[in-house]
This record gives structure tokens, C-alpha cells and sequence, in this order.
């Protein structure tokens, strides 16, 4: 036998709405699919739902503070099958709290970095729409069109459900000078064919600073040299810096300088298509 105004911590006098109100609290604390392993929250669970079924509307209170209902008449209403038939796993916190436990929702956010803050890895701040900021760390060796994970940073979850998560999408702005291969910095560097031709000892840029180059006499345009460790640094390899030279002529050329070639061309002319000879008849 059991008293429904005990069990639900309420009295005679407790409007439905603080009955409900209890067994919402009450049902919440001790649902057997929130205290799966507790023999003794399943049985209070019994008693709060028996209670509840007596005095839960206002017919049933009637009936019951007039003595028109047997206090033996809501005992072994639920059993566990009946419960769990009654609230599945997805309905429990829908049908007793009037909200679905459903994980918050993801958000999408795109981030546009330099090319360096890629290669080196840096920390950026974003402002969501809502104002809030959010400080988001780029790893080295990121790539265009990765995706970063914020755990948690998304929309609020229902039903005590966990928050969703926020994805931050990175777009890397392409540089004047370096490309990627991979681990390795491309990089073209221009010189005047008076370096190509006597050699040279030139600056040359890479992601934390510039070095020296040593050029070699006679390079041509396409003469590839490698900066080694000058890459980008990942997983603990680093790549290197490729150079690519291309010999660049001057935008105006003096007429004393054209002379002076034609000059230099009478003794010391040389036919860089000379391996094309055996294809001409063809």
C-alpha cells in the first residue's frame, strides 16, 4: 500500500502542476536508463510512476481523495518492460522533461591564412556570429581545405545532451614567391644573365628568413638547387627549399650594352640548339 502524496514529496493541497513538477524531478533521478545498474532506482522508479498514476490528473486525484480508488490499484502498473516500452532510449528525456536528448548541432566556419602561418603553424582568433571569439591553433603543415575539430564549441545539446562540436575549414591565400610540394618550399628565383654567366653569390628568401645561394657559373634558366631542412617541419620530418632559378633579361636594353654582346658574340658565339640538329630533317 503505498501513499501517492508521500512518494511524490507533495500534499493534499499541491496543485497539479507542483504533482507534476515532483514527478518530473523524481522520475528524472531515478530512471532505470539514467541508473542502469541500480536494482533499487528501478523500484523507487515503480513507486514515483504508481504514484503519479493516481494522482497525476485531475480525475484521478479526485477519485482518489474521495477514496474511490483502491490504494492497491496502481501497484505493478510499470514493470520494466512496460517502461521501456513506454520510454525508449531516444523518448526518455522527450516524453518525462519535454525535450529530446539530442547532441547539440556542429557549426562551420572557414578561416583564411597567409601561406607562412600554414608552413609554420600560429594561432589566430575568430569571431563567431554571435560575437564570441574563439582562439583556434593552426598546426604546421596544415593544408588547404583541412579541417580543424573544436570539441564542444558548437550549438547547445537537448536533454542534457553534450554540445556539438565546431569545425574550423582553412583556406591558405597563395603566396608571391613559395609554393608546395608536398614537405618541400618551391621557390623561382630570378638573376641577371651576368650572374648566370659568371656565377654569383645571391639572397635568397625561405619561410624563417633568407641565406645565401652560391651560384655557379653557366646555370641556365630551370637549374634547380636545394636548401636542405628548409622545408616545412611535420611529424618530425622537414622538407627542404627547392630553388628554381630563371635567367631574367633587363626591361630596357642600352644600346651600348647590345653592341658590347655583339661584340663578345664574334668570338665567343656557341649554339645552345644544337641538340635539336637531328630532328631538323626529319
Amino acid at each position: 500500500m503505498i501513499d501517492p502524496y508521500k512518494t511524490l514529496g507533495v500534499n493534499k493541497n499541491s496543485s497539479l502542476e507542483e504533482i507534476k513538477k515532483s514527478y518530473r524531478t523524481l522520475a528524472k533521478k531515478y530512471h532505470p536508463d539514467i541508473n542502469p545498474d541500480s536494482k533499487a532506482s528501478e523500484v523507487k522508479f515503480k513507486e514515483i510512476s504508481n504514484a503519479y498514476d493516481l494522482i497525476g490528473t485531475e480525475e484521478a486525484k479526485n477519485k482518489f481523495d474521495r477514496g474511490e480508488v483502491d490504494l492497491e490499484q496502481g501497484q505493478n502498473r510499470y514493470s520494466r518492460n512496460s517502461f521501456q516500452d513506454e520510454f525508449n532510449h531516444e523518448d526518455i528525456f522527450e516524453n518525462l522533461f519535454g525535450s529530446r536528448k539530442r547532441k547539440g548541432q556542429d557549426h562551420l566556419y572557414k578561416l583564411d591564412i597567409e601561406f607562412q602561418e600554414a608552413a609554420l603553424g600560429a594561432e589566430k582568433i575568430i569571431t563567431l556570429p554571435s560575437g564570441k571569439q574563439l582562439q583556434v591553433k593552426i598546426p604546421a603543415g596544415i593544408e588547404s581545405g583541412q579541417k580543424l575539430k573544436l570539441k564542444g564549441l558548437g550549438g547547445a545539446g537537448s536533454g542534457r545532451a553534450s554540445a556539438g562540436d565546431a569545425f574550423v575549414e582553412v583556406n591558405i591565400r597563395p603566396h608571391d614567391i613559395f609554393t608546395r610540394d608536398n614537405l618541400d618550399i618551391l621557390a623561382e628565383i630570378p638573376i641577371s644573365f651576368f650572374e648566370a654567366i659568371s656565377g654569383a653569390e645571391i639572397q635568397v628568401p625561405t619561410l624563417d628568413g633568407s641565406v645565401m645561394l652560391k651560384i655557379p657559373a653557366g646555370v641556365s634558366t630551370g637549374s634547380k638547387f636545394r636548401i636542405k631542412n628548409k622545408g616545412i617541419a611535420k611529424k618530425g620530418n622537414t622538407g627542404n627549399q627547392i630553388v628554381n632559378l630563371k635567367v631574367v633579361m633587363p626591361k630596357v636594353l642600352d644600346p651600348h650594352l647590345q653592341q658590347a654582346i655583339l661584340e663578345l658574340e664574334k668570338q665567343y658565339s656557341y649554339n645552345p640548339r644544337s641538340i635539336l640538329k637531328s630532328y631538323y630533317n626529319v
